[in-house]
């Protein structure tokens, strides 16, 4: 079997204190998380619709805040086949439901907010892996914020877009 390529960058410590850039995908790229509607008279803004399982990962999204006080959600937005969070990991501590302390690193998150929408399906809607990025500045901040913001609206020039 052939050993897939990381897309982690090498030997970076993703438990340290910083801002983080997520995207996670659907299995095949399937558009099972919503459909995207763009207001036809200019008033209303471009927006995802969330399909049964898109509520699913909003409620999971959401308990992140509680569940893991170390990781504060910033922004996010489900489109059809993917998800972009903005996370920034604090440094505080997260405990489980049984009160046990979590890990705190952004791979753990990610397989934690994974878990818990795969569990409750009873089936994984999810790709492999996420990608990520380290947010290195202001600058690097605002265009990734507006770029989430801007996502519906750009859906058909959107490098997850397919028909």
């Amino acid at each position: 079997m052939e050993k897939r390529k990381s897309n982690r960058i090498k030997d970076y410590d993703y438990s340290q204190y910083g801002m983080y850039f997520i995207t996670i995908c659907s299995k095949n790229m399937e558009q099972i998380f919503g459909e995207i509607f763009v207001g036809d008279d200019g008033n209303r803004p471009a927006y995802c619709k969330l399909s049964r399982i898109g509520l699913l990962i909003k409620k999971e999204i959401e308990k992140i805040r509680i569940i893991r006080p170390e990781c504060e959600i910033e922004k996010y937005i489900i489109m059809p086949n993917h998800i972009h969070i903005i996370v920034f990991l604090n440094g505080g501590e997260g405990r489980d439901d049984c009160h046990r302390p979590l890990q705190k690193s952004i791979p753990n998150m990610v397989q934690g907010l994974k878990g818990a929408v795969t569990r409750e399906l009873g089936y994984s809607p999810w790709q492999r892996s996420y990608y990520d990025h380290v947010i290195r500045n202001d600058k690097d901040y605002v265009r990734i914020w507006e770029y989430i913001e801007n996502n519906p609206l750009q859906w058909n020039l959107d490098k997850f877009y397919n028909e």
